[in-house]
């Protein structure tokens, strides 16, 4: 069923657009179609052919390169640009009466015009509205107030008061753009008299000083969105995305009015998840915790997002992973670690030039004594020999942090020496699956299981503390959570002795 408004429909929603689509280069040649989406998949059906017929060979042939723009406009008016539509045979097979239909695969699109090609789109900013962010914020503008009466307690008079919210706004100098809070509020009333609809969302307005394309704000977008997750503990998904573009005219500019021309973009998310009992007590790091500190903590995190971005994206692949793996998981939790350690510290055993004075001896020594073979078999190893090894890398960075979070997080000094040894034997058992000499290997599902409990933890310890937070309130956060409280206590029954 078509529908009357595309661009106020939200990312997990399903719905389909018919209307007229045609190449840029060939607006001559105006097919009708629909548009299907939903949060797996855009697909767009065409009556018709893009191009010319084509024979039965190149029917059956391999599959046509994709267009990388499709424009349309659907039967309420609304214009369309497609992105990246690839072909697929399914539906796409022309039948023996002559009547052809094609389907496209689409990987994203804009809603509010027509854009030539995807790397010449500048807007003026984006606007995000992710789950879990008005939460997050815990702001609304809204007030009720019930009077009763006295005798029955019935009520007499209700009033809804609306007041505008102070909103945040931050330079963040990196991107050279500021990040702004900003909401949408809107009230309904069924039939003016039975029931009234109030619906409030908060969203992130990214404001380039100078017009960006779209994939720089794209980037920017699951940038915040990463972030948010980070704080709140939960994947973090978007509901819209809006973009500004272009002054609408020069009368409103003269007027004072800086009216920009609006887009709606969709985009596909296949893991979308949204809680729908989701409260402040799910929330890690609430917006009052950090907002005399969140423009310093912006600014370190897209500062940072570069150094960070391989570690980013290990602990996001778990965090956002519907169906747990318990032993990829272990391993990838135990990878971020180590990388991170990797790129923080030196990491070698001895000095560089002490290690290479001595790699050059025995290289020497070696030559001469050795086979051919044998010899570049041992230079290949001993290159790798002043790295630290895992055990190192971890011991290093746990002995980083107090003792009193050692104590909170692990447990004495013996179980933090228990702890390493167990993760080291393990992931050497699921790199190798050699058990011999690993007496501390965790075996049973539930120790693995709170081993990552634990290091995850430990690796959210981390990314705080980079963000500029202070260890102490990072823990204090740690210890009364509903993501962490238990598990951190479950953990030490079940590993430590």
């Amino acid at each position: 069923m078509a529908i009357n408004k595309v661009s106020n429909k939200k990312l997990d929603e399903e719905f389909e657009v018919d209307g007229l689509w045609w190449l840029p280069d060939a607006l001559d040649n105006k097919v009708s179609g629909t548009l299907f989406f939903n949060r797996n998949e855009i697909k767009l059906e065409i009556m018709g052919a893009f191009r010319d017929e084509v024979g039965f060979q190149e029917l059956f042939a391999e599959p046509k390169a994709p267009f990388e723009i499709v424009h349309g406009q659907s039967g309420h008016g609304e214009e369309f640009t497609l992105f990246k539509a690839n072909y697929s045979f399914d539906g796409g097979m022309k039948s023996y009466t002559g009547f052809k239909s094609e389907v496209y695969r689409v990987s994203s699109f804009i809603v509010g015009g027509h854009f030539p090609d995807s790397t010449n789109i500048a807007f003026h900013s984006c606007t995000i509205y992710p789950t879990y962010l008005t939460a997050w914020l815990d702001k609304s503008p809204i007030t009720m107030e019930l009077i009763r009466n006295s005798k029955d307690y019935n009520i007499e008079t209700a009033t809804a008061n609306y007041k505008n919210i102070d909103t945040f706004s931050y330079k963040v100098g990196v991107l050279e753009a500021e990040i702004e809070e900003c909401y949408r509020a809107n009230f309904t009333l069924d039939n003016f008299r039975e029931n009234l609809h109030w619906k409030f969302a908060s969203g992130i307005k990214v404001v380039a000083s100078n017009d960006r394309d779209m994939e720089w704000f794209n980037d920017r977008g699951v940038e915040l969105k990463n972030l948010f997750s980070i704080l709140i503990g939960e994947g973090v998904y978007f509901k819209n995305i809006y973009f500004l573009g272009e002054l609408k005219d020069s009368d409103s500019l003269e007027k004072g009015i800086r009216d920009r021309k609006g887009y709606a973009y969709f985009i596909t998310q296949r893991d979308y998840r949204d809680k729908e009992k989701f409260t402040n007590r799910d929330i890690l790091i609430n917006f009052d915790d950090v907002k005399e500190q969140l423009g310093g903590l912006l600014n370190n995190w897209f500062k940072k997002s570069e150094n960070l971005k391989e570690i980013y994206k290990l602990y996001f692949g778990i965090l956002y992973s519907e169906v747990v793996h318990i032993e990829s998981s272990l391993l990838k939790t135990i990878q971020i670690l180590e990388i991170y350690h990797r790129n923080k510290y030196n990491g070698m055993v001895f000095s560089v030039d002490k290690f290479n004075l001595e790699k050059k001896k025995l290289k020497g020594l070696s030559k001469r004594n050795l086979a051919k073979e044998v010899h570049v078999k041992m230079m290949e190893s001993i290159g790798r020999s002043n790295e630290f090894s895992l055990k190192m890398r971890l011991a290093e960075l746990i002995n980083d942090f107090s003792g009193e979070t050692q104590k909170e997080l692990i447990g004495d000094e013996n179980d933090v020496k228990k702890f390493i040894k167990q993760l080291v034997d393990t992931r050497n058992y699921l790199a190798h699956y050699d058990a011999d000499r690993k007496p501390n290997l965790l075996t049973t599902i539930d120790e693995k299981f709170y081993g990552i409990q634990r290091l995850k933890a430990l690796v959210t310890l981390i990314l705080f503390v980079e963000l500029g937070m202070s260890e102490e309130f990072v823990m204090k956060k740690i210890k009364s959570s509903k993501h962490f409280s238990y598990s951190i206590a479950k953990a030490k029954e079940l590993l430590n002795d």
